[in-house]
């Protein structure tokens, strides 16, 4: 079972929410009620990092990838973010330090995410994006067997 809230860390620190512009104060009553079901639940084993690793941000897409889909049913490029701006790369430094000095591993799946120029809203048959930051649950599915080589103690 996994408790997880976007953007809400289990540590009980204040989260600056950017796109909200204020103080994410949604994290503290998740954790509240998280811990609360720890306890009626009791269960024999809780997990929260055995270590570190930092997933860096997915690129965003330039638009809203269903709605632009939907317009353009038979250009599947007009909907294509380009890696300009998809990225920011001073952030995507600024992640690695920081997991770099944390003694953290660094994942970037920018390359599983966009392996093409410009980035698809597309892989195959699969929606990348929900929306303009968030990958779909299927698409975020298949990255898993890419992804898992790169978190320790998990192999291959």
């Amino acid at each position: 079972m996994s408790l997880t809230k976007s953007a809400c860390p289990t540590a009980d620190i204040r989260v600056w929410n950017s796109a909200l512009r204020r103080a994410y104060t949604e994290c503290g009553p998740w954790r509240t009620n998280v811990l609360a079901r720890i306890t009626v639940e009791r269960p024999a084993l809780i997990e929260l990092a055995p270590h570190v690793v930092l997933i860096c941000d997915t690129p965003r897409s330039g638009v809203d990838p269903p709605v632009c889909l939907s317009a353009h049913l038979g250009n599947v490029l007009a909907c294509a973010t380009p890696s300009a701006s998809a990225l920011d790369p001073v952030y995507l430094a600024a992640e690695s330090a920081a997991a770099s000095s944390a003694g953290a591993t660094f994942l970037d799946p920018t390359s599983l995410v966009c392996p093409t120029e410009p980035f698809p809203a597309i892989a195959g048959n699969v929606l990348i994006y929900r929306d303009h930051q968030h990958l779909t649950a299927v698409f975020a599915a298949a990255l898993a067997p890419y992804l898992r080589p790169g978190l320790p103690g998990l192999g291959p």
